[in-house]
């Protein structure tokens, strides 16, 4: 796909709509069709337009919507919306299909105290301690400004 900036809105409207149309009420979806999702999920996101990426994830049939592939998508786009109650819940279902993925664990802790859930997200990280010592050091009043990364970098 072409960069956000060369593209107007009516144009992804369109592509969004021809996906829909490809994936019709199908439960499944393919490398094709993700791609094809994700680009344009990713364009709404670029323009500034995340409720639009979320107006497109809704529309698609609850198999779809909810399958592992797109989950990844639904927790993007609700995270550039700041639902952070919401997107702790899809990081937690995306945990239970991969729940040795620390990157996803820590997501589910920064969603919980973005969304302030304080107790939460203490009790999320100490249910996963085991899987990440070094987390469990990571100061917790950092985590509702910066991402994990330069908190984690910092504490090297």
């Amino acid at each position: 796909m072409t960069s956000a900036t060369s593209l107007s809105v009516s144009q992804i409207h369109t592509a969004a709509g021809f996906f829909l149309e490809a994936v019709g009420g199908s439960s499944r979806i393919s490398a094709e069709q993700f791609k094809a999702l994700s680009e344009v999920v990713d364009t709404y996101i670029e323009l500034g337009l995340p409720d639009e990426a979320a107006r497109l994830i809704d529309s698609l049939s609850p198999g779809l919507r909810d399958c592992v592939e797109v989950l990844p998508l639904r927790l993007l786009v609700l995270a550039e919306m700041k639902d952070y109650v919401t997107a702790s819940g899809v990081a937690k279902e995306l945990c239970s299909h991969r729940p040795e993925d620390s990157a996803l664990i820590e997501s589910v802790a920064i969603c919980l105290l973005r969304g302030d859930d304080l107790a939460g997200a203490i009790h999320w990280m100490a249910g996963h301690k085991q899987h990440f010592p070094r987390f469990m050091a990571w100061p917790l009043d950092e985590a509702r400004t910066e991402p994990p990364d330069a908190a984690m970098a910092e504490g090297q």
